[in-house]
């Protein structure tokens, strides 16, 4: 009979610390015993070996074994043979194999692989797998579930079996390399209600509570790694990632702006430069009153429009120095008269063929280049606004993050507005919800991006105006403790390592990115920018009209008075004073001063740009 057991614990250094589980049993023991012994000490995950040692414990006693199961790491070795055995069962089978041999002085392996490496076999084991359409992950026809039959689980749940249902993506090439090398077979179907699965009042809906009830073996379909999740379920290792994000439709190849001439530069800088220019003709302005002051020339009385006008001239030509005015000759401006007055004007010209260089190259690159604009890019600049946020249905999880959000921020604020009253107002899908978005310019539809860009008849009628810098990543998902998830993670992991998920993630999700709907690169001038520029021509010409009605207006009122100088106002006040003068200083009689001073009046007349 079997004699009571002695469980022997073994503590290895600190550093290690496993335990090792011995079961000693006498040279007649009954194997039912045992396994009700060894389903107390061996828990689900565990990776605390046991043995047991015995005599009799050959191969064909061993298939008779009470059942244990594939993720139990037990060890049966015989005395007489002296021979280590491991033994599991796996689909109505039990698998035993031959470790090692001891011999004596050595002891001869007889299998070289892994523990992982050698139970990576399910023998044809038959699982139901739950599973979902998503681009670019795993992608099937909707409309061929739609015609199915609907069925009902033993908790009531209707589901759509997807049996000879073609299907792509990464994820389903991944579970067929997985099928293939682990050697399982499968029924596989979808929820009517399309769930993925939210925790709400306490209770999982949509897939993740079909493993709950352990109504699936696992969900195949790009399930989010999410914490709340995570307590119920076990993720495999990371095969892929999603990209939250806003899009709306495509505002065009470019916008209307009559403002193009302006974007080189900012409102800042613009600012800067027209006060800068008001200061510097005040500075000038006083040179000129001193100067005015100390001259014995009398000066012609001007009325305001007149002063108006040379103001303006002035400061239309300190403004223009910024951007390539060439400087007026001696003689032209009324401003460079004294050296004073010329060394700020060469620093004002100097300066400004630095900010003129500056604004030709920006507004070269802005004339040839096509820029796109968007409405917003970020979540508070949507909220501000006159855009409507929409999604589809069974998006869960995404309505949960807005739910959930902190009071007062973009996300808490887009959930109350839109959201919150209007969920069974939502589209049935992803292609719906682009269908309307191309039709309203002022719809903005929240989704992830990998996905949407699946949907190549919209991908030039649409841009991505925002984007979330934290991407979730995604994966296949197994009940908390279920047996077989170590042994899929591990052949997920070689597949990785391996290098073929970059293979399949290049060929499913690059081409989305690198999408190409027209020709970028230098382009000429658009009719929306030439617009622009009337409009700059239209400035200019109302500027030339204020100066020419303020200097016309301006002597009117000294018409009557006297006759329009031929010659610059200063210059003719000098030369009417030479004259009033001359009589008395020399005399008629005074032939060769009388001729001396003729000269100097017609050495200043040919000096005058505007001489008859």
């Amino acid at each position: 009979m079997f004699q009571k057991p002695i469980q022997v614990l073994q503590a290895l250094p600190d550093r290690v610390n496993p335990r090792v589980n011995l079961l000693l049993c006498a040279d007649d023991f009954e194997p039912l015993e045992i396994q009700r012994f060894l389903r107390q000490n061996n828990r689900i995950g565990s990776h605390i070996p046991s043995f047991v040692i015995g005599t009799n414990l050959t191969d064909d006693y061993l298939r008779q074994f009470p059942m244990i199961h594939i993720d139990q790491e037990i060890y049966f070795v015989d005395e007489t043979t002296r021979i280590l055995y491991e033994s599991y069962t796996i689909a109505e089978q039990t698998i035993v194999n031959n470790l090692l041999v001891i011999e004596e002085h050595k002891v001869a392996w007889k299998q070289t692989r892994s523990f992982l490496e050698r139970r990576s076999n399910f023998h044809g084991r038959h699982f139901q797998i739950v599973s979902d359409n998503q681009l670019p992950y795993l992608m099937f026809d909707d409309d061929i579930v739609e015609s199915r039959p609907v069925l009902e689980t033993a908790s009531g749940d209707q589901i759509v079996p997807l049996d000879n249902m073609e299907m792509s993506g990464i994820f389903w090439e991944t579970f067929l390399v997985l099928e293939s090398s682990l050697n399982f077979t499968y029924d596989m179907f979808v929820r009517k209600d399309r769930r993925w699965g939210v925790l709400k009042d306490g209770q999982w809906d949509g897939m993740v509570s079909t493993l709950v009830k352990e109504e699936a073996d696992f969900i195949l379909g790009s399930v989010t790694l999410n914490l709340m999740r995570s307590a119920v379920i076990d993720y495999l290792s990371p095969l892929a990632h999603e990209t939250y994000g806003v899009i709306v439709k495509n505002v065009g190849r470019e916008q209307l702006s009559w403002l193009s001439f302006l974007l080189p530069m900012s409102e800042d800088a613009w600012l800067g430069l027209v006060v800068n220019a008001l200061f510097l003709l005040l500075v000038l302005k006083c040179f000129e009153y001193i100067s005015s002051t100390s001259d014995p020339t009398p000066n012609v009385k001007k009325n305001p429009l007149e002063i108006l006008g040379e103001l303006l001239q002035d400061f239309w030509m300190l403004f223009c120095s910024y951007f390539g005015r060439k400087p007026p000759e001696e003689g032209e401006s009324r401003i460079r008269q004294k050296t004073t007055s010329q060394i700020l004007i060469f620093t004002i010209f100097l300066a400004g063929n630095i900010v003129f260089m500056s604004y030709k190259a920006s507004l070269t690159s802005e004339l040839s280049s096509r820029i796109k604009r968007i409405p917003f890019d970020s979540l508070e600049g949507l909220v501000e606004t006159n855009y409507k946020v929409t999604t589809n249905k069974g998006g869960g999880l995404m309505i949960d993050s807005f739910a959930r959000a902190e009071e007062g921020t973009a996300l808490n604020q887009i959930y109350r507005k839109f959201f919150e009253d209007q969920l069974d107002q939502l589209y049935p899908d992803i292609k719906t919800g682009l269908e309307n978005l191309v039709k309203n310019p002022y719809e903005a539809f929240f989704n992830v991006i990998e996905s949407v860009l699946g949907y190549k008849d919209y991908q030039c009628s649409i841009i991505v105006a925002w984007k979330t810098n934290y991407p979730n990543f995604l994966s296949l998902a197994f009940p908390k403790n279920s047996r077989y998830f170590k042994f899929f993670n591990f052949k997920t992991l070689q597949f990785i390592e391996g290098g073929a998920l970059d293979v399949l993630t290049y060929r499913y999700i690059q081409p989305f990115e690198q999408r190409q709907c027209e020709l970028e690169g230098p382009s000429g001038l658009g009719l929306e920018k030439l617009i622009s520029l009337f409009g700059l021509l239209g400035g200019a010409t109302i500027m030339s009209g204020l100066i020419f009605l303020f200097e016309t207006f301006g002597r009117v009122g000294r018409v009557s008075r006297t006759p329009t100088p031929l010659l610059p106002a200063r210059s003719s006040r000098s030369l009417q004073y030479w004259i009033r003068t001359m009589p008395i200083k020399y005399g008629i009689a005074n032939h060769d001063a009388f001729m001396a001073e003729m000269d100097k009046i017609i050495w200043l007349a040919k000096r005058s740009p505007d001489q008859p």
